[in-house]
């Protein structure tokens, strides 16, 4: 079986130089939950090994270093989705500890690096996003707070891709991300949102 031929949604979270693909598959929708896996060459049905947080009922592998460990997020029953990173084969938990302790609240790794830190995110009470990063020796959470910085970054994706493919284009796009990815879309456009009040009229 290909990443491809999956029954439902699939994606790769990273690519590591050893040629190992880390993703998930699964709409997450009911009774489509979102489930990890490794794969390695050459790509085969045999090749795949979950890759999941030990009694999650969903798991996204969003990340891989050049070492095999690997970042992500899993979700309990209740909804709510906390930050993972499997170092060395074994997997830990993160949040934020400023993250609304109610069910659902969002916690999310999406990135992991070979200097041993983690990247990723959680949404405040009123489903503000803020970054942070987890230190593998310490497993300490520390902010992560460029001034200034993230609305210019938009600001300038946002123009060069409507110049790119348009606003019809864009919301083709839009329309596709929400539908390979329903659990996320909510988030992701809260998020979006917010940016966007921080940035200037565009050109």
């Amino acid at each position: 079986m290909r990443v491809t031929d999956a029954p439902a949604a699939s994606a790769g979270g990273g690519c590591r130089h050893h040629n190992v693909i880390a993703g998930y598959f699964g709409s997450g929708a009911a009774g489509h939950p979102n489930k990890g896996y490794r794969i390695n060459a050459p790509y085969g049905q045999g090749s795949y090994t979950g890759e999941n947080f030990p009694g999650s009922a969903q798991t996204q592998v969003t990340g891989i270093d050049d070492k095999g460990n690997t970042s992500g997020f899993w979700v309990s029953g209740n909804g709510t989705s906390h930050g993972f990173v499997q170092w060395n084969g074994v997997f830990a938990s993160y949040n934020d500890p400023t993250t609304p302790r109610m069910a659902g609240s969002v916690n999310q790794l999406l990135g992991i690096n070979d200097n041993g830190v983690a990247v990723g995110f959680y949404n405040d009470a009123a489903g503000n996003s803020h970054a942070y990063q987890v230190q593998q020796a310490s497993g300490v959470v520390t902010a992560i707070k460029i001034p200034g910085a993230v609305p210019d970054v938009v600001a300038e994706a946002i123009t060069r891709t409507v110049r790119q493919f348009g606003t019809r284009g864009c919301a083709v796009w839009m329309a596709q991300e929400f539908g390979d990815h329903p659990e996320a879309a909510a988030e992701r456009m809260r998020w979006v949102r917010q940016l966007i009040t921080q940035i200037p009229a565009l050109p």
